[in-house]
């Protein structure tokens, strides 16, 4: 096969014949039925040469058929490149906002002008200078060309590479309504080097439709208070008109009215609702005044035909017309507050609110009375501050008065008490509430020493606390208490060894009293997962603490003993372990004596643990309790000749019960 290069637009013949480069592809082993691609080794290089060219590729011999044996095409060679291409797909109607839709399909108005947004990529060389007339076309839908506007523009990128684009177009305005092919992109260019090389892919189109139908139409009336109802009420705004518009324009400035006639047609009442914009498919609510009471009324809603000089395609819905009623109804007043208990503290403001019948005959006027004489506002809502009232229960009247001289009244009850914040920290934090001025007190203690609280459950008392509410001015006497609200950090009151999730609180009748009781409702606690107990009381209480507390670590290392004169003994030891723990009562000292050959010794722990026989051995030999830092003790009862006695020492828990396991 043979291949020729010519200068030009020329035939095949011509081309062949002046030639400016050739060459020749051979062409092996292609079988019946087979393709391939081949190429000729040699190339041509058009050594700086711009302009159009012709570019022939020939067989060199005939076969049967040489329609097919010849193919040419041409080619533009440039020193310079520019490409500007639109995104195909887009829909610039995509940038505007607003549009109505008809059927899923924007819906543009004529003699309007819509500035759109298109997209697309550049390929421009930097000396190129392109001027590109970037615009649209309208055309029929035979692609009649009806409207152009372009506008030039020499911004676009310029680096050598594609790049992207988004451009602002013209304005799009035209006069008549219709179905239009809608052309958008490159309409023309101009550049040092032929302008835009590439028109293929130059423009983009799309389908586009221009309407002008005005058509509004009052779509309901209806009773303001409920649309379903059939009854229409005196007052303001209880009547409620839609108006919708159903059309493709938009319509600005309007006004729709509302006239009421007795039942004779004598007008009664007319009223206007100016609505500023309504745009293709929007709806927009009017709220209309009824001011008479009775029976036989007219209601007649009605809005022009004509909108700035645009007449209304379908005018007979421009109007309603309504019969019936209008009645006064029940003003049914109720006391709404910010307190569901209707208690308040000197730190609160106290919210009325008023709340009646929805088709009460407004307007309403709203007095508000303390003690069924103090004034203390006027209005649907009002607020006051708790701490300019003086602690006690009050009456609050609310007298409400419609607008046909109709009232009607509501009352309830307050309360003003005193709250004191509670800030104890690391230890306690909440607050008290009461009906007097209050302080708030409180004490922590250990449980008493010796006193045996019978805790079962494998619990032991841990802490005792005393939570007091007493008046300000006299601080002996117990406070009117309302709540009493706490939150008790378990790490500042109690040891890092005893389970938080282990402790409970109990009620104790009197600080010097083991009778205790579970905290009965409204009284509770609860433990927060985490380190605190929430704690709500509603009188003075004094709480036993209560939870697993685990056995205290201690032992007793190099016991012996002495014989002393007239018969004493003293014992001496060394304590060793936690015996700082203040759940430790102390080392109880048991002895058992031996006459002779008669009598019972204590066994040696390490061989006999027996628990029942060790509960009979201690049952009736305890001696003394010492504390848990004694290091000896002399046996204050001294033994006869030829009687020996048995020791043995066991730690106790503050109630003085021993710990056997030890």
């Amino acid at each position: 096969m043979d291949w020729f290069v010519c200068s030009g637009m020329k035939t095949p013949t011509q081309c062949i014949s002046n030639d400016i480069g050739s060459g020749q592809i051979n062409i092996n082993g292609l079988l019946n039925g087979d393709s391939g691609y081949f190429s000729d080794t040699t190339q041509w290089y058009p050594n700086g040469v711009s302009g159009t060219f012709t570019v022939v590729f020939k067989f060199t011999f005939s076969d049967v058929d040489a329609s097919d044996d010849v193919l040419s095409y041409n080619i533009n060679l440039t020193a310079g490149y520019s490409d500007v291409s639109v995104d195909q797909g887009q829909d610039p109607r995509d940038t505007l906002s607003g549009l109505h839709t008809y059927d899923g399909e924007f819906v543009l108005n004529t003699e309007q002008d819509y500035v759109m947004s298109i997209s697309g990529t550049a390929h421009n060389c930097g000396e190129c200078n392109l001027v590109a007339y970037m615009g649209w076309n309208l055309r029929d839908l035979d692609g009649t060309l009806l409207a152009t506007a372009n506008q030039s523009v020499t911004t676009l990128p310029a680096g050598g590479y594609e790049q992207p684009y988004t451009i602002s177009l013209p304005a799009l305005n035209y006069s008549v309504p219709g179905r239009y092919i809608f052309e958008f992109g490159l309409i023309d260019s101009l550049s040092a080097f032929n302008g835009d090389l590439n028109d293929y892919n130059d423009l983009a189109e799309i389908e586009i439709v221009l309407d002008n139908t005005l058509d509004l139409r009052i779509a309901s009336m209806y009773p303001s208070h409920n649309p379903s109802s059939p009854d229409y009420y005196y007052g303001e705004s209880m009547l409620s008109v839609d108006v919708e518009n159903i059309g493709n324009f938009t319509v600005e400035d309007f006004s729709i009215t509302f006239e009421m006639f007795d039942a004779v047609g004598e007008s009664e009442y007319i009223q206007t609702c100016n609505i500023d914009r309504l745009g293709p498919s929007e709806l927009s609510t009017c709220m209309f005044n009824l001011t008479k009471v009775g029976a036989g009324k007219e209601l007649r809603i009605y809005m022009p035909t004509t909108f700035d000089g645009r007449p209304d395609t379908a005018p007979s819905d421009n109007t309603m017309i309504e019969f019936t009623q209008i009645l006064a109804g029940d003003i049914l007043p109720s006391i709404a507050m910010n307190s569901i208990s209707g208690s308040y503290t000197t730190a609160d403001a106290i919210e009325f609110t008023a709340i009646t019948n929805n088709v009460a005959a407004g307007p309403l006027n709203y007095t508000w009375v303390l003690d069924t004489v103090i004034n203390i506002g006027y209005g649907k809502s009002i607020s006051i501050n708790a701490s300019s009232l003086p602690l006690k229960d009050y009456h609050i009247g609310l007298y409400v008065e419609d607008a046909l001289g109709f009232t009607a009244e509501a009352h309830t009850t307050i309360s003003i008490i005193d709250e004191v914040i509670i800030n104890e920290q690391p230890l306690l934090s909440g607050s008290a509430v009461s009906l007097d001025k209050a302080q708030f007190e409180y004490d922590v203690m250990l449980p008493i020493e010796g006193f045996n609280y019978n805790i079962a459950g494998g619990k032991e008392p841990l802490m005792i606390m005393d939570f007091k509410v007493m008046q300000l001015e006299s601080e002996l006497q117990p406070a009117q208490l309302q709540s009493l609200e706490l939150d008790v950090n378990l790490s500042a009151l109690l040891p890092d060894s005893i389970s938080h999730d282990s402790v409970e609180f109990l009620e104790l009748s009197s600080l010097d009293s083991t009778l205790w009781d579970y905290l009965e409702s409204p009284d509770f606690f609860a433990y927060d997962e985490l380190e605190s107990i929430n704690l709500n009381l509603h009188s003075n209480t004094i709480v036993l603490v209560i939870g697993a507390l685990p056995e205290p670590n201690v032992s007793l290392s190099n016991l012996s003993h002495e014989k002393l004169v007239g018969g004493a003994i003293e014992l001496t030891w060394t304590p060793q372990g936690d015996i700082q723990n203040p759940y430790l009562g102390g080392w109880r000292i048991f002895r058992l004596t031996v006459e002779g050959s008669v009598g019972t010794i204590f066994p040696d722990p390490a061989v006999q643990t027996n628990l029942n026989l060790w509960n009979e051995l201690l049952a009736e030999s305890s001696v003394e309790l010492v504390p848990t830092d004694s290091e000896g003790w002399v046996d204050p009862v001294p033994l006869e000749t030829g009687t020996c006695a048995s020791y043995a020492i066991l730690p106790t828990n503050r109630a003085g019960v021993p710990d056997t396991s030890r």
